[in-house]
């Protein structure tokens, strides 16, 4: 994740420069294999690459490189986890306190910073304290960190890591409760058929998107994905949205009357809620089969 990010940075300074793959390898006198997997995070760059490199580019990248490192921080991870284990139970007031923390830690580096702006937005969004314009605000400084020129109206123009694409759809929702739905759709899409690796990101992604099919009854991909996405969970270990999983399966075989799996799929939501202390969560989705009674 780390070399990841260093990549996209990499890539946007070669890109901002109009310079092709073939142009920096000559002009670092990296071979282009290796600057290819250096973009993808598929390595990490060595210090003579990074001085080559810094060069061709006028950055530092040993300073930048170095920011990335500074995230293997156990406590941040911890905190970073609990944060994420907040949003998987769809608590969002819990958010504040462990908020307040990482802005202690926001100037350690631009990633840490990125996970800042982005779960700030993503509290403002939906918690007591809503503010569509606070949180419109601190997305787009989210996706500013490491895309210093974005604008949603060009968003084909960025290459995203997945968080980014977390933000960038979080930030098209609050549009369209603005009332500008027109992007909202096709940024969902374009965020799926754009992730690159099976993190927590990846599910938040996939869940939003899954959503937007079924309320487009489009039940059957929707179903699809979902499916895909329980597997890529089984085989990760990232169980943590897997009783939200459940209930979107509920929730679109219901729309399809489907007695028998509309029943096995809630009864596997609420037990997985229990599984995995998801206790919000399972109240809201309890008042929600109320509600609809």
């Amino acid at each position: 994740m780390l070399n990841k990010n260093f990549g996209l940075v990499l890539r946007n300074l070669r890109t901002k420069m109009n310079l092709t793959q073939v142009d920096l390898s000559e002009m670092a006198y990296i071979s282009r294999r290796k600057l290819v997997n250096l973009e993808k995070g598929k390595t990490s760059p060595n210090i003579e690459d990074l001085f080559s490199l810094s060069k061709v580019l006028k950055k530092d990248l040993s300073l930048l490189f170095v920011e990335y490192q500074k995230f293997q921080d156990n406590n941040l991870k911890n905190l970073i986890y609990q944060i994420e284990s907040i949003l998987s139970d769809m608590n969002y007031n819990l958010l504040k306190e462990p908020l307040h923390t990482l802005r202690n830690y926001k100037d350690l580096s631009s990633h840490i910073r990125q996970y800042y702006y982005s779960f700030s937005g993503f509290y403002y969004m939906k918690s007591d304290e809503l503010d569509i314009d606070l949180a419109i605000k601190y997305l787009n400084k989210s996706l500013n960190v490491n895309i210093g020129d974005f604008n949603i109206d060009n968003f084909l123009s960025y290459t995203y890591s997945d968080l980014e694409l977390r933000s960038l759809i979080a930030l098209a929702d609050c549009l369209r409760y603005k009332g500008n739905s027109k992007q909202y759709l096709d940024i969902c899409e374009f965020s799926f058929k754009n992730l690159s690796d099976i993190d927590i990101s990846y599910f938040i992604v996939t869940i939003n998107y899954a959503t937007i099919l079924s309320m487009n009854k489009d039940y059957d991909s929707s179903i699809d994905i979902i499916n895909k996405c329980i597997e890529n969970s089984c085989e990760s270990n990232i169980h943590t949205y897997l009783p939200f999983l459940y209930y979107l399966l509920y929730i679109n075989y219901k729309k399809l009357n489907d007695d028998n799996k509309t029943k096995d799929y809630l009864n596997k939501s609420l037990f997985l809620c229990d599984c995995f202390n998801k206790k919000n969560l399972k109240k809201l989705i309890i008042k929600k089969l109320d509600y609809n009674k």
